[in-house]
């Protein structure tokens, strides 16, 4: 083969496989379309846990060209809570808006030319046409200058522009220095218009000279501190090599999660100030349930499906306090009276058919709920037991009210009463027992009686008809046996009477039901001390707190403390014990209200504190403890976790 021949058979196959490498090459990129659109990385900001079970998030997406992702959605995303995903409730993607300031320092460099025009006419060129072409957004703009401020906070891109183009100085005259930044890094301190708005920089400069190299880095680390990310333009006279300042700028604008660009020669092209912003103007805000049920440190973070790309975040780490509800009787009563009532109406032929029945058949128990960890939340269910045994679930809403049927208390009972309930976390709690008093009135006389027949047409008693009807068949026996055997022995019992005094007739007393206190939780810790107007204190006017639930009001049949005074109700005000040295007021619906230091008791009632005022209706007492503890310091603790240069500045969870 000739010499020719074997290069074009070489040239040939080189083109063949250039051919195989660009298909290989079209095949590998089409072959991975997610890793090449997301590619980059995933920036959570601080976690929102005020509203919990409800946790409101905020996170970046970007790219590997450092731009941000706008198109993701709820199916790609998913929360990792403790180590386990959780669905999510609800994603959007957010613009906030982005606080620009541009700080124009002026000096003799801009005046220089290229193609007749000045490097300052270049720069403002750009700047002008840029924001021309800014529909109205969400963003303001600030022009801060050597001379000083020329707009802060305009909403309005045009009006910015029309600053810059009003803006004439005499550059020849101008002394660079870093007056301009630094106004501008103050500007930055005033608080932002709306939540989780970026700050940006444009500094455009001359040359500086060697003296700022020492503050410098001060100013780059003032600005990472207030998340400012700062772009630098670097105008020079002509190319030159780096020096000791365009590196130290240059090194600012990148420890700020910004870029810099020199302008030298003239001729280079000016960056994209869309693509430096894109990235500054959004976020996505995430809602999901929490399964969080116990107190403690909780690791957060956010990341990208396996199916889309494996692309984790950084990790948060937010403390919450999770205490189970803790459920209560709302003036519970401390006794319960039934009595027999015989229905009214009917007709003739059904009223030998009426019976009395005991009233009343129920009771409604009203319930209070607290949250002490402050985060209220949907109830699961609300359990009511009495003697220990359940009774009553309630599994829908409303969960604070029982009727408690007294089907089979005939007789005189003391029961005990305890509520449960769970929230939607599965957190239980119980109240403490009650003790209720259940009185039964005696049964009525019969009605109706035939006495030849010996039918009792209305038998008024709980028992059974053919137990009536044998108990009057037998007290007839008795009766007509007793007058016959009396009428027998009359003359003898008469001379018997005659002889001996007459005794008098023993009647039973009827011993009316005594309302039992609950029993008594030992010495008592705490009391309430009736003070007089002068604000002196009563002699032998203590209230010693040594029960778990003390009611306080002018009914003595309402009330285990009473209080003469037309401006007190009947039952007035609760004060219960819900934990060793805790006490905690209840305004039972009163007129007057309680209130404790002048404010109105809430309807989730009133920790007491030692020396707290309590007034109940016009009576004024003070709250004290036998042994107060001393105030414990503040203890301030935090899980903030660093950010990456990007999100420098955001506050911590």
């Amino acid at each position: 083969m000739s010499l020719t021949g074997r290069f074009w058979s070489a040239h040939k196959l080189a083109w063949l496989g250039l051919r195989i490498g660009l298909i290989i090459l079209l095949f590998t990129l089409t072959s991975y379309p997610a890793a090449a659109q997301v590619g980059g990385q995933m920036v959570l900001l601080a976690p929102d846990s005020s509203k919990f079970p409800i946790i409101t998030l905020n996170f970046e997406a970007y790219n590997g060209q450092g731009s941000f992702i706008t198109d993701l959605d709820s199916s790609q995303v998913e929360v990792i809570e403790d180590g386990t995903p959780r669905p999510l409730t609800e994603m959007s993607l957010e613009q906030p808006g982005l606080q620009l300031t541009l700080a124009l320092n002026s000096g003799p460099t801009l005046a220089y030319t290229f193609n007749n025009i000045s490097r300052f006419e270049q720069v403002r060129k750009v700047l002008v046409n840029w924001a021309g072409a800014q529909a109205s957004t969400q963003d303001n703009f600030s022009l801060i200058t050597s001379s000083g401020s020329l707009g802060s906070n305009l909403t309005d891109p045009r009006q910015f522009a029309q600053a810059l183009e009003d803006y004439n100085p005499d550059l020849m005259k101008a002394q660079p220095g870093l007056s301009s930044l630094i106004q501008a890094m103050d500007l930055a301190t005033d608080p932002l218009q709306r939540p989780l708005m970026k700050r940006a920089i444009l500094f455009v400069t001359p040359m500086l000279p060697d003296t700022v190299l020492q503050a410098l880095p001060n100013l780059a680390d003032r600005a990472t501190q207030l998340g400012i990310h700062l772009y630098v333009w670097l105008v020079l006279p002509n190319p030159t090599g780096d020096t000791a300042v365009s590196k130290a700028l240059n090194d600012m604008a990148v420890h700020t999660g910004g870029q810099s660009f020199t302008l030298s020669a003239g001729s280079e092209t000016f960056p994209d100030l869309d693509a430096y912003f894109q990235p500054l103007r959004y976020h996505y805000r995430l809602i999901y349930p929490s399964a969080i049920h116990a107190s403690g440190d909780h690791p957060l973070s956010v990341r990208l499906k396996p199916e889309n790309q494996a692309l984790t975040s950084n990790e948060k780490t937010f403390s919450l306090t999770v205490l189970p509800p803790n459920p209560m009787f709302l003036a519970p009563p401390a006794r319960i009276d039934r009595t027999w009532i015989t229905p009214a109406g009917g007709t003739a032929q059904s009223s030998s058919n009426k019976r009395a029945v005991l009233q009343p058949e129920s009771v409604q128990l009203k319930l209070l709920i607290e949250f002490p960890d402050g985060f209220q939340r949907p109830l699961k269910a609300a359990r009511l037991f009495v003697d220990g045994k359940l009774v009553s679930e309630l599994k829908q809403p409303p969960f604070d009210t029982f009727n408690w049927s007294l089907q089979g208390d005939d007789a005189n009972t003391r029961h005990t009463l305890r509520v449960e309930v769970e929230d939607q976390l599965g957190l239980q709690s119980s109240s403490i027992d009650t003790p209720v008093e259940v009185t039964v009135a005696a049964a009525p006389a019969l009605e109706g009686l035939r006495v030849f027949g010996l039918e009792a047409s209305s038998l008024l008693l709980p028992a059974g008809e053919a137990l009536g009807v044998l108990a009057i068949g037998l007290g007839g026996v008795w009766l007509f046996r007793s007058l016959r055997s009396r009428r027998k022995a009359r003359p003898k019992r008469a001379l018997r009477q005659a002889a001996r005094p007459r005794q008098r007739l023993q009647m039973p007393i009827q011993i009316p039901a005594v309302r039992r206190s609950p029993a008594r939780t030992g010495n008592a810790q705490a009391s309430l001390m009736r003070i007089s107007e002068n604000g002196h204190t009563l002699p032998g006017s203590a209230v010693p707190l040594d029960y778990p639930e003390i009611t306080i009001g002018s009914s003595p049949k309402k009330a285990a403390y009473v209080l003469a005074s037309t401006s007190i109700d009947g039952l007035h005000a609760r004060l219960c014990q819900p934990a060793e040295g805790q006490y905690r007021i209840y305004d039972a619906g009163s007129v007057a209200g309680t209130w404790v230091n002048y404010n109105l008791v809430p309807s989730q009632g009133a920790c007491l504190q030692h020396g707290d005022l309590v007034q109940i209706g016009r009576e004024t007492f003070r709250f004290e403890l036998n042994h107060p503890m001393p105030p414990r310091k503040p203890l301030i603790t935090s899980s903030a976790v660093d950010l990456p240069a990007r999100t420098a500045g955001e506050k911590a969870p």
